[in-house]
């Protein structure tokens, strides 16, 4: 087959697409037809892209066969998974029960538990086909109750400001939630109510927020 053998309009297309950011296997075969209609041989297209000619003409017999929509198509077929199907359903079963904060954490459960080796990016599509999705919580304003900090006020703090107070003694407080290295005097006005944090992001099983 020599120079001319792409139709006028796939010419023009093929043109168009390599100043276009596409798939770089789709590239080199656009590149290749485009050079070998215009006359250059196989030999010296492949020494130009790179190429051994075998590939060339595989490029060449790819639009001869199946035209301008079997240049852009990209048959790639995926690998059988590194995991047999009882460990799948094991780790399945292992990350439902558990709160993951990475997919890197996962991976290290997999390779001390199967020693199997996953990245970060190979278990994060692993769990997405396991139907797990990493999810973000959402926050929510605290709602207080008004007797919850009624009953607290007459039964823990009053009691313990009159304590202080009698014996004269100064007493002081530390917050559990949002710890401090200074302590506080118990004479000091109690806190508003807080914003609660929200609970850590994870993986969990369901579909994923819109």
């Amino acid at each position: 087959m020599g120079k001319d053998f792409l139709s006028s309009a796939d010419r023009a297309y093929f043109r168009t697409m390599m100043r276009r950011q596409i798939n770089s296997a789709v590239h080199r075969r656009m590149n290749t037809l485009l050079l070998l209609d215009a006359g250059w041989s196989v030999s010296k297209v492949a020494d130009a892209l790179f190429l051994d000619e075998g590939t060339v003409r595989a490029h060449q017999g790819l639009y001869l066969t199946q035209g301008r929509q079997g240049v852009e198509r990209l048959d790639y077929a995926g690998g059988q998974p590194l995991l047999k199907p009882a460990e799948l359903a094991e780790l399945k079963s292992h990350v439902s029960g558990q709160l993951y904060m990475s997919a890197k954490a996962v991976a290290a459960w997999v390779g001390g538990r199967f020693a199997v080796d996953y990245t970060g990016n190979a278990m994060t599509k692993l769990l997405k086909r396991l139907g797990f999705v990493y999810k973000l919580p959402k926050r929510v304003p605290a709602k207080a109750s008004a007797r919850t900090q009624a009953d607290f006020l007459a039964e823990t703090l009053d009691p313990l400001l009159k304590a202080a107070s009698d014996d004269g003694k100064p007493g002081y407080f530390v917050d559990a939630t949002h710890a401090a290295y200074d302590a506080h005097a118990l004479s000091t006005p109690p806190m508003p109510p807080m914003t609660p944090m929200p609970p850590a992001a994870g993986y969990c099983a369901g579909k994923p927020a819109n």
